[in-house]
């Protein structure tokens, strides 16, 4: 066995090892936040603005 194919081998078992049980306790919990000024809780959403919002600069392209 090479150097290569050793060191692939490791980082797949770590990656396993470290990342599974992350991502099922993970499915288990829900992110909620507090509404200002009262006690109840809601999830959180999260919205990304990375292209959602790209429309363009000129007048014309942001009147519609």
């Amino acid at each position: 066995m090479d150097r290569r194919t050793l060191l692939k081998q490791i980082a797949g078992l770590c990656a396993l090892g470290l990342g599974f049980d992350r991502h099922l306790n993970f499915m288990d919990t829900i992110r909620t936040r507090q509404i200002p000024g009262h006690s109840e809780s809601l999830p959180v959403v999260g919205l990304g603005t990375w292209q959602t919002f790209d429309v363009g600069n000129s007048r014309e392209e942001r009147s519609p």
